[in-house]
C-alpha cells in the first residue's frame, strides 16, 4: 500500500480558553477550506497523528479556533500547541478543481499524465522548475519525456483520481 503524501498547511499556536480549544494558523491553505475539513495530521516528532476535528471557525484572515475530538482541556490543547499541521496532499486542493493553480509542484509529483493521443504516458516523475519554463518528466516506453507546463499543454487536471490530461506538443515524441 503506497504511503500517503501529506502537506503542510499550518500550526497549532496556543490554547484558546479553557475547553481544549486551539489557535490555528493557516499558512499557505485558506481558511475557509479549512472548515470542510474532518481531520488533520499533527506532526508530533515527525509522526503523523491523525485528529478529527470537532468544530471549527475563522477567527482572522490567516487563524481559526479548532476543537479537536478528545481534546477537552487546556493542558491537553497546550500540549498540542507549535506543532505543524498535515493533510492528505489530495485534499489541498478541491477535488473538483481542474488546474495546477494553488498546487505547489511536490503535490503532484506521483499523477498519472494522459495524453489526448498517446493514451497513458506514465507516472510524473519530477518537474524540473527551469524559469519561467517548468517541465514534467514521466518515463513513456522507457524514454524519458520532458513536457512543457502551460496552458496549451495541461488540458485539465483531476485531482481526485490524480491524473493530469495533457495535449503534447507535435513532434515531441520524436525527439
Amino acid at each position: 500500500m503506497a504511503k500517503t503524501k501529506l502537506v503542510f498547511i499550518g500550526k497549532s499556536i496556543k490554547p484558546h480558553g479553557v475547553k481544549g480549544d486551539l489557535l490555528i494558523e493557516a499558512q499557505g491553505f485558506d481558511v475557509e477550506n479549512f472548515l470542510e475539513l474532518e481531520s488533520v495530521f499533527v506532526d508530533v516528532g515527525g509522526e503523523p497523528v491523525p485528529f478529527f476535528i470537532d468544530s471549527a471557525f475563522v477567527h482572522s484572515s490567516t487563524t481559526l479556533i479548532v476543537k479537536f475530538e478528545d481534546v477537552d482541556t487546556e493542558k491537553k490543547a497546550r500540549s498540542l500547541c507549535g506543532f505543524k499541521l498535515l493533510i492528505p496532499a489530495r485534499e489541498r486542493v478541491s477535488p473538483e478543481s481542474e488546474s495546477l493553480e494553488d498546487v505547489s509542484f511536490s503535490e503532484i509529483r506521483g499523477y498519472t499524465l494522459v495524453d489526448k493521443k498517446y493514451g497513458e504516458l506514465g507516472e510524473l516523475s519530477r518537474v524540473i522548475e527551469y524559469p519561467n519554463n517548468p517541465l514534467f518528466q514521466v518515463f513513456y516506453k522507457g524514454k524519458e519525456i520532458l513536457i512543457p507546463i502551460n496552458e496549451e499543454t495541461v488540458l485539465k487536471v483531476n485531482h481526485r483520481k490524480e491524473i493530469i490530461y495533457v495535449s503534447l506538443p507535435e513532434g515531441l515524441m520524436d525527439l
